[in-house]
């Protein structure tokens, strides 16, 4: 029983265009990958995105150790920058400002973090308490 042979026809577009595909993906197997450099703009905007670029308007302390701004929202940074002085969340925390910032104090030594942990769990949640508390109206 003889067998008909499918001919198959190729034009010289089809041919190239399988090729080109072929080539394109054996090159792919074999260039390594682009590495990001340190000046990239990809990178640099990679670390504006992780907030390493982020600060505050004022140097903030926290018991005598600068705040890491990293991470944290725009407006915990501005509430931060911007607190009054004064004492808050029941007298526990002293808010002091002066010309090299403004410093946040409260104790730590003991069971004093677990109470500190009753009243705020991070701090962002520090400083909005701190500025909720701060623009209460005073009742007289």
């Amino acid at each position: 029983m003889a067998r008909e042979r499918d001919e198959i026809t190729v034009t010289n577009d089809s041919l190239a265009t399988a090729m080109g595909a072929a080539m394109a993906q054996a090159l792919r197997a074999v260039v390594p990958p682009r590495e990001i450099k340190e000046g990239d703009p990809e990178y640099v905007a990679r670390l504006h995105d992780e907030g390493f670029y982020d600060s505050f308007d004022v140097p903030v302390y926290q018991n005598a150790y600068e705040a890491n701004p990293r991470g944290l929202s725009e407006e915990t940074r501005k509430r931060a920058s911007t607190l009054k002085p004064g004492k808050y969340l029941k007298g526990r925390v002293n808010v002091e400002v002066d010309g090299g910032g403004v410093h946040i104090k409260y104790p730590v030594s003991g069971d004093n973090m677990m109470k500190n942990l009753a009243l705020w769990r991070d701090f962002p949640d520090l400083v909005n308490q701190i500025w909720a508390e701060m623009n209460a109206p005073v009742s007289a």
